[in-house]
């Protein structure tokens, strides 16, 4: 059985890193969209997304019990603009 940890803390401290994590990934913390997903066990997660309205940033933050993540996929998707390795 996994350990308990008091959502309330669990949520600030990754609100707090929030600012080193994405810019660890190349993005720009004030001006990217982003969403960052801190899965924890027995298919729980917390999910922080960040996006622009207008002149405004809007941080949704989602606590889930019932959240999967897939293995990472090695291509690109061709909506975004990244450069393709060879």
């Amino acid at each position: 059985m996994a350990k308990k940890v008091d959502t309330w803390r669990a949520q600030n401290q990754l609100l707090a890193d929030i600012k080193r994590v994405v810019e660890a990934k190349g993005i720009n913390p004030v001006e990217d969209e982003y969403t960052i997903v801190q899965p924890y066990a027995n298919s729980e997660a917390i999910i922080v997304s960040v996006i622009n309205q207008g002149e405004k940033r809007k941080v949704n933050v989602q606590i889930n019990d019932a959240t999967i993540v897939l293995p990472q996929r090695e291509e690109s998707l061709d909506v975004f603009k990244t450069e393709e390795k060879k």
